[in-house]
């Protein structure tokens, strides 16, 4: 339970941040933003967070696989320009991070420990959304840089970039002429060198909500 509020917690935060964000946005987007209401067109904006769950795995130079997994909240902001009808380009910023998530050690369950700490998987890079009308569909990809960075107490680290991407489909709800609300499904997966031999390997997969200017 004291995980799962952690989690929680962390995910309110970032839903404040994104908030705020979108205030912002709303302030700034209208002299850039299309003429049509209703229309996927012109400056493009999404923010989305959520909660689901990540893992992360790395070989040591023993071959033992060193796995860390649990709850996580995540994140992904897209900032960009529609370049033909329902298609826009943008830059994104996407995380993944988990609370004192569990440990285990050579894929034993029986070893497995909770790391008093936190683990921060974060990536940014250029994407692509496209928009199926009327249904209001999307799916929107994003491939980029990611590093990882992790404190448990007795163990810190973190990672030269290494490669990421990010996955979501989801649906939206217009609630004014250029503002739709909406859900999605998310899933990040990254590659990042280690000071071992073999390199982590970082998955992630949640329920987002969304909120989107265009």
């Amino acid at each position: 339970m004291r995980i799962a509020r952690e989690v929680i917690m962390h995910s309110r935060y970032r839903t404040s941040t994104l908030a705020a964000m979108a205030l912002l946005a709303l302030w700034l987007a209208p002299g850039a933003a299309g003429a049509d209401a209703h229309e996927h067109d012109g400056f493009f904006l999404r923010l989305a967070t959520g909660i689901g769950g990540a893992t992360d795995s790395v070989t040591d130079d023993d071959g033992v696989v060193n796995t860390i997994r649990g709850a996580a909240s995540t994140s992904s902001i897209a900032i960009g320009y529609t370049i033909t009808e329902n298609l826009a380009l943008h830059a994104e910023i996407f995380h993944a991070a988990l609370i004192e998530p569990e440990s285990t050690k050579g894929g034993s369950q029986t070893s497995a420990v909770v790391l008093a700490g936190k683990y921060f998987a974060a990536g940014f890079g250029a994407g692509v959304t496209y928009y199926f009308t009327p249904s209001n569909f999307y799916i929107s990809g994003a491939v980029g840089g990611v590093v990882l960075n992790a404190d448990f107490g007795i163990a810190r680290f973190s990672t030269e970039p290494g490669f990421g991407m990010d996955f979501l489909f989801g649906k939206e709800w217009w609630v004014s002429d250029n503002w739709a609300i909406g859900v999605a499904g998310q899933f990040i997966f990254a590659r990042v060198p280690s000071q071992y031999s073999d390199s982590h390997n970082t998955i992630s997969g949640a329920l987002l909500f969304s909120a989107s200017y265009n």
